[in-house]
């Protein structure tokens, strides 16, 4: 790579401050610097592909794939904090949005079958899964499609992104994993843009 090709992308990549603007709607400091280095470097292989009129070779692939999964990550970042807004706020109730299961609780022993099996008596609670930091991609659409965060056609494409991504994970295991291509991105990105744009009025409207 020459220095004026290096420089040339330099100019493409913009610095981390002006990205950032973007996404101003999301509160938390370290998430929202996290989705700018994120947006950032996806543009930088964006300006490689183009400097080196590489769309078509194999190392493309690579690079559409590495868009792919850090797109989806910014999504579900997006869709994480949002949902997390909307309980913290009151808008929405966690119990009835986020999944929920019987937890069993004082268990006692009542009689004994035999040394490999006995007869219990319980109380079982129905309780809601929280909303963690580590909550599945999923649970975190379904969610926000259950508090109208997203619309049908929008949890449909987070749910596509979800999709990819996990594909992408798992194709590298069973299979040659070179088959992402330029429009793959590119609906990727349009998916995106559409969710992240809803997110931002949906977080907006929490302000007034």
């Amino acid at each position: 790579m020459t220095k004026q090709t290096r420089d040339s992308i330099a100019q493409k990549t913009p610095p981390l401050d002006h990205i950032e603007g973007r996404f101003a709607f999301i509160g938390d400091d370290t998430l929202r610097r996290n989705i700018t280095i994120a947006v950032q470097y996806i543009i930088f292989l964006i300006a490689i592909l183009d400097e080196e009129k590489a769309d078509d070779s194999t190392i493309s692939s690579s690079i559409h794939k590495d868009m792919i999964l850090y797109t989806a990550s910014i999504v579900e970042g997006c869709l994480h904090y949002c949902l997390q807004r909307y309980i913290t706020t009151g808008s929405v109730v966690a119990g009835k949005v986020m999944p929920s299961d019987w937890i069993t609780k004082n268990p006692k022993p009542l009689y004994e079958v035999s040394s490999t099996e006995r007869i219990i008596g319980a109380t079982q609670v129905r309780s809601a899964e929280k909303l963690k930091n580590n909550t599945q991609f999923i649970v975190i659409n379904k969610a926000a499609r259950k508090a109208s965060i997203l619309t049908q056609e929008l949890f449909d494409k987070a749910n596509h992104l979800r999709e990819m991504r996990n594909a992408i994970h798992l194709k590298g295991l069973r299979a040659v994993d070179d088959l992402y291509t330029k429009e793959d991105a590119q609906r990727v990105f349009e998916y995106a843009r559409a969710i992240i744009e809803r997110i931002e009025t949906k977080i907006n409207a929490l302000e007034y």
